[in-house]
């Protein structure tokens, strides 16, 4: 409940106690209101319980029972310290593998290491920190036990440890180990820090000492103990050796039996015990309220609990339940993390913390002296403070503090959740700077070494239920620790920090390689020494000229001629209007080349006039007037080191006698000590700043009696007191100020106004692509760079002329590139870029300042002409008669090597944390949403995002919807919601370019709710969409692989059962859309790898997807019972007339023809659906990360762009698919079925794909591979051709005859999978055979492939091509006795078809009608094929196949023709001539003009005149003699010849008789089916 509406309910209340007389006239109401009141307490108290939890969960016993105890206390003790060996290995392996990198890194450490922490807290054990890979745990001597008690349970648990959690297999080959050290003693718990800041906690005490020694010591798998423990046990009670050394003891296992005291406990003890120990809390957070469970606390708490609370087990840790009763949670705070703080008081689940970010590492370690306990309790505490307050200063939080021996170590952490910032690398280094230039003044402290890392991390919460904390993990954090102890007393940092800094190449010193442990490729680092104290040399001249800053010079040239010659007539004017103004200011991010910029302007500034260059320092703004004496030192010609009086000396000559009473106004500005007078001492605050201005504005005229330039570099540095009196000085014209300004650490661009108003603004954006290669030439002092180097730095620079120069020094550094010398011929022909001359030259040097001889002349990069020629021109040749360059001498260019690695460079992630932060502002419910949005992909659907929501109320949706609409972060996609059910992304959008800029929703068809109706529309709306990509995939990145994993897992599941057929097809579902056969052919077989193949897919899906998917297939195995029962009577039937020989060699009835009237693809959009259907299903795979699934997708998917004729997409798909094939079914069990069945179907769709794009000779190779693959031999010799065509032949007419019931639907399962496959491929080895005119490879492809396709009798797609291509082979071979067989098989299989038909089915029924059309009227059965010819047509007509209709309708109207239906013939001839003018080919055209004259021949009625066909013949006659369908030119002839011969023009018929073309029945019978195939 909002906090308005507590306010409102409160005031209410109070209301309502004013009158008594209302009080009992209300006594109902206000008993409403009490219960309000307790009802809003009692969520309250839920909410300070479940806080309270949470935070102990995060803090050892020892702080629940003394968190406010600040004194160091005493405890007999034993200490027992783990350590993961293997832990860096892992890191490094995962993160280069890609199998998840850091969230896989926490996934392994939680299962690990959470399942030791659970073993330690059933033995009592108090787990004091863990970091990472390791953790300490202490047993405290209790009232009634001794020493000899808490060293004998210490040794037992690590004995239990190491036989159950030992080792652990990874998946990336790395086993990891648990090495155990324990030790005994007396042991000091300090809480260091203050309860209003931060507080945390460390032990001391020589059983520290002695356990991290120890450890040392160890190797996995090993339990050492310490003397300091081994004396209080029983040694036979242990197996152990004594180390070499005499000293430590390794503990092998236990030599007795397990104490039945601790080990008897069973599940229901536990759960008795828990359940009374959480009696309280379960009574209390049980509650029916409507409003209580409707509220965001609930709604989070549901979720973060339903999965962990109900199966914690409290009673391993009763002091988390006795500080939730306590409600101790203010008291806890201090030792929590910011991030978690902020996240518990949100009332968000901690899963919610859990991301992949990128972070800086801070890891400072401390080198202290040899010092007492309390000196070094009270070194550590003083620390502590000054890490955490100068930490928290930058945006930045202490994680760990940890203490051995005389190592203190801080781990500090910058960029986490709601502490983004842009330049959090150069925070983090100026922090590390900070805080060790402050720790080496404490005393005893010897060295402070601090490691600096920039990298993707995990962060999120680690551990276990019970006992966890919030913390960084990943290669980033290894590699911090590692350059922390490789190098002593200096700030080191890697390379990713010295490219995302921003800060110049000065600050960072290369330091020499060292070995760091676990880490292969470790990279230049550096040592980083930042720039205390400011300067006012001058600046140096480059010898190279600027790049693409010609505005910014102009400019700056202007005001400099304009201020030069108004400087002699008017030496005080006041004017201070925009054209006046003597302040130029360049803002821009940091490294755009500001310092740069300021170099030119000082170089093209006439000799005459002065400048005065001013550098500001990081900490000059805590410095009061440093910037007003850096402005006058020069021209007073004194410094900071100059003596008092001698700068009292050069101030006093620049007043007269009546001012020098005055001067000591300027004491405090110039760090001088002139003597008060008395009137001054009488003066008030404001007489004395009005007196020391007008002493400024006099020192100013006479110091500046001539035109200067005063350049002021980084001027969001100054100090607040010069700033304040800045515009006195710059009141005069005779000065003129040049200020660049960048990103404050806290705050972008902090110009003062009073500067800002009179001053000139120019923002530096980063340069052009153009100029990068010259830059990087200028940068190396190179003439060429290689084209890659170029590309790299276009695509990853963002213009920055800073990252450019530090990327090309780290590469230097690192080996990634070398310079060498090189030819201009060598350069040619090895592809170098080298930039025009003129960028890597000065024209002009020394000589007075001119626009075109100082910097380069500016390219128009909109002029695209002139670009060209610029970078066409050769370079050398623009060097002009120098002849600096010439062909024969060696230049020095710049190549590459093998160390040069794409992936390891960052890209300049401004944007990217610029999003973050608005990320992290953003509530918990706004950032789950952006999560699942992220998911869906740039394009949204409601519906969608509501089911990965699923439990979160429709109004909180619609709310957080407005805000991020508001934000422009998310917009409408303008869905059209009139139209068939399913997800909206699915159909076509409408275009609103409106939308871009308005904030509303322009969906169609939207239904708003009622909880919606008061908010704006696009709270309601039903397809959105990122107004910025990046921002969906910077969303993206902070998913963690689990994460991922759930809600593609949701969205696939929506997918599947919504996605819907278009309304011309009913709207119902798609027969395959990963449905239960398509995994079944993936699983088929029974081998081992078909079972894990299976358990991967059903372990990597939750369990909500599994029974989604369970029920779904289970929806659509009842819809088919029917037809399966039906078929199965029949069946057994058939079996039992199969006993008599009479029945068995019973022909096969007649049934009437099925014409699928019902059936109509017209309208259909269904292919168009499934292509963007398929996309996203592709996505959620990948995301999901199931191999199997994935490539059950791909196979579909291919299937649909094969229909669609995208080949490109299906050809890429396959070429992932088979490498899936082999990453999933490389084992040799696998190859008798599952493999080849695979490689031989991607084989075969590879094949259609070059058949579709007319590579016939290709096509032919795949589908040979794939018989091979699928181990089946096609014979190559002509006479095994034969042998086995007559051979399968015969087979064939048994088949279909007397031995039905044992050849036809034989096999199942699995072999008739693979049967199907095969029949498949020999369909289209059938087509290529005929298209390369071989026609016994072709009858025996079309024999075997009907054979095998009868076997399974299965796939009615197959089954129907395979009896298309046998008729075919049937009427060329005259096979006339098995003719009519195949006509009534192939009529009854369409007749027992009873479930909905697919397109690529009906396609297969329209062709196989068309051959029977054909055979019945080669055969002379002009009724039955005119019968089915009708049916055809309208079929052709369904499938929207234009092709197969000029093929039937020609036909069908010489059939009607022959019969006298001439009224039937004409409409037939008006189809043909409307759709003959969709036909790029003049078949369908000509077949119209000679069907019109047969008609005319026949019936004399005209349909086309004998002028409209000759007039045809002469505009289209070279087409009509290339047609696709010569039979139509055929007929055309005859007709035309025909008619002159009966009007007697004789000399006309010979002329037609002589284009006759003569054909005989067998190739127009072989042209029109294969017309038809293809």
């Amino acid at each position: 409940m909002s906090k308005s509406m507590r306010d409102s309910k409160n005031k209410k209340s109070r209301s309502s106690s004013v009158s008594v007389i209302r009080k009992l006239e209300d006594t109902a109401n206000a008993g409403v209101k009490i219960t309000e009141v307790q009802r809003l307490s009692q969520l309250e108290a839920l909410r300070v319980e479940n806080q309270t939890k949470i935070f102990a969960s995060m803090c050892p016993d020892e702080i629940l029972d003394h968190y406010d105890d600040y004194d160091t206390r005493s405890y007999r003790t034993t200490l027992m310290l783990g350590d993961v060996s293997g832990f860096t290995d892992m890191t490094e392996k995962y993160t280069k593998s890609g199998k998840g990198g850091p969230s896989k890194i926490t996934e392994t450490l939680n299962s690990y290491i959470g399942a030791m922490v659970q073993e330690i807290l059933s033995h009592n054990g108090d787990v004091l920190k863990f970091s990472g890979d390791a953790f300490i745990v202490m047993w405290k001597l209790e009232d009634g036990q001794v020493m000899r008690d808490i060293a004998s349970e210490a040794i037992k648990t690590a004995c239990i440890i190491q036989k159950h959690f030992g080792t652990y297999e990874t998946e990336v080959d790395v086993t990891l180990k648990v090495k155990l050290a324990i030790a005994s003693g007396k042991t000091y718990f300090t809480s260091i820090g203050d309860a209003a800041t931060a507080s945390y906690y460390i032990i001391t005490g020589k059983p520290v000492w002695e356990v991290k020694f120890a450890e040392g010591l160890c190797r996995g798998g090993d339990i050492l103990v310490a003397p300091s423990c081994w004396q209080w046990v029983n040694p036979n009670e242990y197996i152990y050796e004594t180390l070499p050394d005499g000293v430590h003891t390794l503990i092998v296992s236990l030599s007795v039996l397990w104490d039945n005291a601790k080990d008897s406990y069973t599940d229901d003890n536990i759960s008795s015990s828990s359940s009374s120990s959480n009696s309280d809390i379960s009574n209390s957070s049980s509650s029916n309220d409507p409003s209580l469970t409707s509220s965001l606390f609930y709604r989070f708490s549901a979720m973060n609990e339903k999965s962990s609370e109900n199966t914690t087990d409290y009673s391993l840790r009763l002091k988390v339940i006795k500080a939730a009763k306590a409600k101790i949670n203010n008291e806890l705070r201090s030792y929590i993390q910011r991030p978690v703080i902020r996240s518990v008081e949100m009332d968000e689940p901690l899963e919610y913390l859990t991301e992949i970010r990128q972070v800086v590492i801070v890891f400072v370690n401390i080198i202290t002296g040899e010092m007492k306990r309390k000196t070094l309790i009270k070194l550590v505490n003083g620390a502590f403070l000054f890490v955490c307050s100068i930490v928290g200063e930058m945006q930045g939080c202490v994680n760990k503090t940890s203490l051995f021996d005389k190592d203190l170590i801080f781990l500090c952490i910058f960029g986490l959740r709601g502490d983004k910032h842009e330049l959090e690398s150069q925070i983090g280094l100026r922090c590390a700077s900070k805080l060790r230039r402050g720790l080496v003044k404490f005393q005893h402290v010897r060295s402070v070494t601090v490691g600096v890392t920039t990298g993707m991390t995990y962060c999120g919460v680690v551990g276990h239920m019970l006992r966890r904390e919030y913390t960084v993990i990943g290669m980033a954090v290894n590699k911090a620790a590692r350059l922390m102890c490789a190098y002593v007393d200096k700030v080191v940092c890697d390379r990713e920090s010295f490219l995302l800094s921003h800060l110049e190449a000065k600050h960072f010193i290369l330091q020499e390689a060292k070995h760091l442990k676990g880490i292969t490729n470790v990279g230049p680092v550096y040592e980083f020494s930042e720039q205390m104290t400011s300067s006012d040399h001058e600046l140096s001249v480059n010898k190279y000229p600027i790049l693409g800053r010609d505005a910014e010079l102009k400019t700056f040239y202007k005001m400099l001629q304009r201020l030069l010659g108004t400087s002699e007539v008017q030496e005080n004017t006041d004017q201070d209007d925009e054209h006046k103004t003597n302040i130029l200011i360049i803002r821009g991010e940091p490294r755009t080349g500001k310092t740069r910029l300021l170099e030119e302007m000082s170089h093209i500034t006439p000799n005459h006039v002065p400048v005065n260059y001013i550098s500001l320092a990081p900490y000059d703004n805590q410095l009061p007037y440093v910037l007003l004496r850096l402005i006058f030192y020069v021209p007073l010609e004194v410094s900071e080191d100059t003596p008092g009086r001698e700068k009292q000396k050069k101030l006093s000559s620049c007043f007269t006698e009546n001012d020098h009473s005055n001067l000591c106004s300027l004491n405090h500005v110039f760090n001088v000590n002139f003597k008060m007078a008395s009137e001054y001492s009488k003066l008030d605050g404001r007489a004395r700043r009005k007196n020391l201005k007008k002493l400024l504005a006099h020192l100013t005229r006479k110091c500046f009696s001539v035109l200067w330039v005063i350049i002021i570099d980084d001027a969001e540095l100054a100090d607040n007191e010069s700033i304040s009196l800045f515009r006195t000085v710059a009141k005069l014209k005779n000065v003129f100020f040049v200020l660049t300004y960048g990103n404050k650490l806290s705050q972008a661009y902090t110009i003062p106004s009073r500067i800002a108003n009179d001053a000139k603004i120019i923002d530096l954006l980063g340069l052009d692509k153009w100029y990068h290669a010259a830059l990087a030439c200028q940068v190396m002092n190179v003439l060429a760079i290689p084209a890659d180097l170029e590309k790299v730095i276009q695509e990853r620079s963002s213009g920055n002329p800073g990252w450019i120069e530090s990327y090309l020094i780290s590469l230097l550094q690192s080996a990634g590139v070398v310079i060498k010398s090189q030819t201009r011929k060598q350069i040619i022909e090895i592809g170098l870029v080298a930039p025009s001359t003129n960028m890597l030259k000065r024209i002009s040097d020394g000589q007075p300042f001119s626009a075109a001889a100082s910097y380069p002349r500016k390219i128009d990069c909109n002029n695209v002409w002139e670009m060209y020629q610029s970078s066409f021109r050769d370079s050398t040749t623009d060097s002009g008669n120098d002849g600096e360059y010439d062909d024969e001498s060696y230049y020095n260019v710049c190549t590459l090597t093998s160390n040069f690695v794409l992936e390891d460079i960052d890209t300049e992630a401004t944007i990217d944390t610029i999003l973050l932060k608005l990320y992290d502002s953003l509530t918990p419910l706004d950032q789950f949403l952006l999560k699942c949005a992220a998911v869906l992909g740039e394009i949204v659907d409601r519906k969608m995002l509501e089911k990965l929501m699923q439990g979160t109320p429709e109004r909180d949706i619609g709310i957080s919807l407005v805000k991020l609409f508001e934000l422009r972060i998310i917009g409408c996609a303008v869905g059209d919601f009139s139209r068939s059910p399913g997800p909206a992304m699915l159909f076509k959008r409408v275009h609103d370019p409106n939308l871009n800029i308005q904030v509303r929703c322009g969906c169609r068809g939207i239904e708003v709710p009622e909880a919606l109706a008061d908010l704006p529309n696009y709270a309601s709306c039903g397809l959105m969409r990122f107004k910025l990509n990046m921002f969906r995939e910077t969303t993206y990145r902070l998913l963690t692989e689990n994460q991922k994993v759930e809600f593609h897992s949701k969205a696939l599941r929506y997918l599947q059962q919504n996605t819907r057929r278009c309304a011309s097809c009913g709207g119902g579902q798609f027969n395959r859309l990963l449905g239960e056969s398509a995994l079944n052919e993936i699983g088929m077989g029974k081998g081992k790898k078909a079972d894990s193949a299976s358990n991967e897919l059903r372990s990597s899906l939750v369990s909500e997807t599994e029974e989604a998917i369970r029920d779904f297939n289970a929806a659509r195995a009842e819809n088919n019972k029917a037809a399966e029962s039906s078929s199965s009577s029949s069946s057994s039937s058939s079996s039992s007339r199969s006993l008599s020989l009479f029945q068995m060699c019973r022909p096969i009835e007649k049934s009437p023809t099925r014409t699928f009237s019902s059936q109509d693809f017209t309208d259909c959009e269904c292919d168009l659906r499934l292509l963007t259907a398929y996309t996203h299903v592709m996505e959620h795979c990948r995301g999901i990360g199931v191999k199997t699934l994935l490539l059950v997708a791909i196979l579909e998917f291919v299937e649909v762009c094969l229909s669609t004729l995208n080949i490109p997409q299906a050809t890429k798909l396959l070429a992932e698919g088979d490498e899936l094939v082999d990453t999933i079914y490389s084992t040799a069990e696998d190859e008798l079925i599952v493999l080849p069945y695979l490689k031989g179907k991607i084989q075969t769709l590879r094949g259609r794909c070059f058949l579709e794009s007319g590579l016939i000779a290709e096509a032919m190779k795949c589908f040979e591979a794939s018989t091979r693959i699928m181990h089946y031999s096609f014979p190559t010799n002509s006479i095994l051709i034969k042998l086995k065509s007559v051979y399968l032949l015969e087979q064939q007419r048994l088949a279909l005859t007397c031995l039905r019931s044992f050849k036809v639907g034989v096999i199942d399962g699995d072999a008739a999978n693979y049967n199907d496959q095969f029949a498949s491929c020999l369909a289209q080895m059938f087509i290529v055979y005929r298209l390369k005119g071989m026609p016994e490879h072709a009858r025996l492809a079309a024999i075997w492939g009907l054979n095998v396709a009868l076997e399974s009798s299965k796939d009615f797609f197959v089954l129907c091509t395979s009896y298309a291509n046998m008729m075919i082979t049937a009427h060329n071979y005259r096979y006339t006795s098995i003719i009519p067989s195949l006509e009534t098989d192939a009529i009854n299989l369409c007749n027992e078809r009873k479930d909905s038909i697919e397109l690529e089915e009906l396609n297969a029924v329209a062709e196989l009608y068309t051959r029977i059309f054909f055979s019945r009227w080669l055969r002379g059965l002009t009724e039955e094929a005119s019968s089915i010819g009708f049916i055809a047509a309208r079929l052709a007509h369904a499938i929207r196949s234009i092709n197969l209709k000029l093929i039937i309708l020609p036909r069908l109207v010489q059939l009607l023709i022959s019969k006298c239906r001439y009224g039937e013939a004409v409409s037939m001839l008006q189809e043909l001539e409307f759709i003959s003018h969709n036909d790029m080919d003049q078949s369908g055209r000509t077949w119209y003009c000679a069907l019109c004259m047969d008609l005319l021949l026949e019936s004399g009625i005209s349909v086309l005149t004998l002028t409209d066909c000759e007039q045809f013949y002469q505009q289209e006659s070279s087409k009509i003699m290339n047609l696709r369908d010569s039979e139509a030119a055929k007929r055309f002839f005859t007709c035309m010849w025909l008619w002159y011969v009966r009007i007697g023009d004789w000399e006309a018929a010979a002329v037609w008789r002589s284009r006759k073309v003569e054909m005989s029945l067998y190739t127009i019978y072989t042209r029109l089916s294969l017309s038809v195939s293809i």
